[in-house]
């Protein structure tokens, strides 16, 4: 009997132990859901602003230099690129499928649609219509979006505006 009455204070203060960490750690992650949600909304005034080609909303929520894949580059020329592709194809239009968000990155799945115009990089896609899909990954510093990362079907949309041509037969 003596080991079943030592071993209840036991069970009891590890109890209060872990019911106490517990209130410690729920102001943290209502903290974190906080700057995720934040940072989702950041995200999404990105993908609005260029579906209504709002270049003074895109440059308030980019970080000036921002991080374009690991490199370092001046907003304003990461906009001239940006008002390239809306030259291009006026309706482009970025359709987010999918948003997750981790510490002070957002990751955004987009499928995007598009009418060519004109010229675009020197090939002729005037009416060509292009779908694609993209991954961006936003990396968030002091409510702006500091780094861009993103992967996208390039391939896809090269082969969709007639300048090269699918090494696979078409089935």
């Amino acid at each position: 009997m003596t080991y079943s009455r030592n071993l209840f204070p036991s069970l009891l203060l590890s109890l209060a132990l872990v019911l106490f960490a517990c209130q410690e750690i729920e102001p943290d992650t209502d903290a974190r859901d906080n700057a995720a949600a934040q940072n989702e909304e950041l995200a999404m005034q990105y993908i609005e602003a260029y579906n209504t080609q709002d270049l003074q909303t895109l440059s308030a929520v980019l970080a000036d230099p921002m991080s374009v894949n690991g490199v370092e580059e001046d907003r304003d020329e990461f906009l001239t690129l940006v008002e390239g592709y809306w030259g291009s194809f006026p309706d482009i239009t970025l359709d987010p499928t999918h948003i997750v968000s981790a510490d002070d990155y957002v990751t955004i799945r987009i499928e995007f649609s598009a009418t060519g115009e004109g010229e675009f990089a020197g090939h002729d896609i005037d009416g060509r219509e292009v779908r694609s899909t993209e991954i961006i990954l936003f990396g968030v510093n002091d409510g702006q979006l500091a780094e861009y990362w993103y992967n996208w079907d390039e391939l896809g949309f090269w082969e969709q505006l007639g300048v090269l041509e699918s090494p696979f037969p078409e089935q």
